[in-house]
């Protein structure tokens, strides 16, 4: 609730030739936090088992709600104006090229989060890491994260956005995949797990600038939309993994960041390249 909020805020104050900058950078702050806290959290449960996490994570939510009570902008809603959420869902709904991007977005989100699920698992299990030795690893993923995000917040604001998107796009499911069937020593695995999760991260800053410009007045609800969809890559993907996992190892969870990324790639590449809404919005300018 608080990411799709936030950018929200973010767009009815800047100009949208800096919209892709302040979305990549806001995002790079949510992984940021994942490669910090992630990494911690394995110490933590090593330190005091898994109470522990638990106890410290709830005390920082708590703690965060003063500054965003605080910094947050005042509603700007007019006394007695109804939300009419339902409708500006069946706005954007009516529109073909939002769920396009919906679709991108949410099969890339199951490579990001299968990788970033069953990497530790993986570790240990073949390289019998424990929880400790992990907390590099994971550390290391997550400032991957944070590196593509903030570089897909620069894409978003390219002209052929959407030509970088899907290649990139492609390149990350081919190294996740090697990820889990390369068979290297532990830090070439780790290596590529990062260079993985930079390639994949890449994508989020992009799609949600994409659906808030497609959306006009309800970017809010657009944001949303695609945080939900975030929820159902990463579900969606962590499930399946599982799946994968029981039927053909790590290898099969390897192949199925790959399916994902792509069709993401083929959604972006193929599909919304050739739309005219998504020639409509965005930066007009021709890169030289």
């Amino acid at each position: 609730m608080i990411l799709p909020t936030i950018m929200a805020a973010l767009a009815d104050d800047l100009p949208p030739e800096k919209l892709g900058k302040a979305v990549g950078f806001i995002t790079s702050s949510s992984w940021f936090g994942v490669a910090l806290g992630v990494p911690a959290i394995a110490l933590l449960v090593y330190i005091g088992g898994w109470q522990l996490p638990f106890y410290i994570t709830g005390g920082l939510l708590l703690a965060v709600w003063v500054p965003l009570y605080l910094c947050l902008p005042s509603g700007r809603r007019r006394l007695g104006q109804k939300i009419d959420l339902l409708n500006r869902f069946k706005v954007i709904g009516r529109q073909s090229a939002p769920w396009y991007v919906l679709i991108a977005n949410a099969t890339q989100q199951m490579a990001l989060f299968g990788l970033m699920t069953y990497f530790a698992a993986y570790m240990i299990e073949s390289y019998a890491w424990d929880e400790a030795n992990t907390a590099p690893g994971l550390a290391l993923l997550g400032v991957g994260a944070v590196i593509g995000s903030f570089a897909g917040g620069f894409i978003a604001g390219r002209a052929r956005r959407l030509d970088w998107l899907a290649g990139i796009s492609l390149a990350g499911g081919v190294v996740a995949g090697l990820v889990f069937a390369f068979g290297a020593s532990a830090w070439i695995v780790v290596a590529m797990a990062f260079a993985a999760s930079v390639l994949v991260s890449v994508s989020m800053p992009v799609q949600l600038t994409l659906i808030m410009q497609l959306a006009g007045q309800s970017r809010g609800t657009a944001s949303g939309m695609l945080s939900t969809s975030n929820q159902f890559g990463s579900f969606v993907g962590t499930s399946a993994g599982g799946l994968m996992l029981s039927l053909g190892g790590y290898r099969a969870v390897g192949l199925l960041c790959l399916v994902a990324t792509v069709l993401s790639a083929s959604v972006v590449g193929f599909i919304m390249r050739r739309s005219p809404a998504f020639q409509l919005v965005g930066p007009k300018v021709v890169e030289t």
